[in-house]
């Protein structure tokens, strides 16, 4: 016949299995929760979290897109422009001697370059496309709100992510932009003024040019002369 401690044993075991059963399930659980909180690592991935003790619904996402970057840049550049000026003369020139009379006709010719530097500045600015990544959460009172919400932040987040890593590409890109516009400018306006500087010098040289065709022409008749 069993004693009192053999009932006492017996009783025990029961519920030592049923102890253990439930020890089991809370494992599984928290295994099962651990996997929705890590989230997806592919872009679009979504985990969903239940309510909290407020009872708000979590959802969290991840989202990747392309946006446009836009960045601001200047410039400074020199151009110096040249323009080559230059004017021929022919003058005739009568020496009288003993001998008679010698005309010699000469013609002279004077060079020059015009030259202008102008400095432009110049602003500019230059789109790239950029993709972003970024992963957020939302909550709410409701799976559709909460989503909504972590979409919209997500989105958020990935639109600065692609502003950030696009900068300097933007930044560069409005930069040569800015230097191609600057140049072209100081190229016209150095243009420009190289024009006028050879117009301006045009008579300087047409009158030097008369001067060293006069003096050849008398000089070359004074030498005729004196050869007989």
């Amino acid at each position: 016949m069993p004693g009192p401690l053999d009932r006492l044993r017996s009783g025990a075991r029961p519920s030592l299995a049923i102890g253990l059963t439930a020890i089991g399930f809370l494992i599984l659980i928290a295994i099962a929760v651990g996997g929705r909180l890590g989230g997806g690592g592919d872009e679009g991935g979504e985990s969903q979290i239940g309510a909290g003790d407020d009872g708000a619904v979590v959802r969290c996402v991840r989202r990747g897109a392309s946006f446009r970057v836009t960045r601001d840049g200047r410039a400074s550049m020199t151009v110096t422009a040249r323009r080559p000026v230059s004017a021929t003369v022919s003058e005739t020139a009568t020496e009288t001697g003993d001998a008679g009379s010698v005309t010699v006709t000469a013609r002279a010719t004077r060079e020059a370059v015009a030259r202008a530097s102008v400095t432009a500045e110049a602003a500019a600015s230059a789109t790239v496309r950029q993709r972003g990544r970024a992963r957020a959460c939302g909550r709410g009172p409701d799976a559709a709100t909460a989503m909504r919400r972590a979409v919209a932040r997500a989105r958020a987040g990935a639109r600065l992510n692609a502003d950030r890593r696009g900068a300097g590409r933007a930044r560069g890109a409005a930069a040569r932009r800015a230097g191609r516009r600057a140049r072209r400018r100081a190229s016209s306006q150095a243009q420009a003024r190289a024009d006028e500087q050879a117009r301006e010098a045009q008579p300087k040289l047409e009158a030097g040019a008369r001067r060293d065709a006069a003096d050849a022409a008398r000089r070359q008749a004074r030498q005729r002369l004196a050869a007989g």
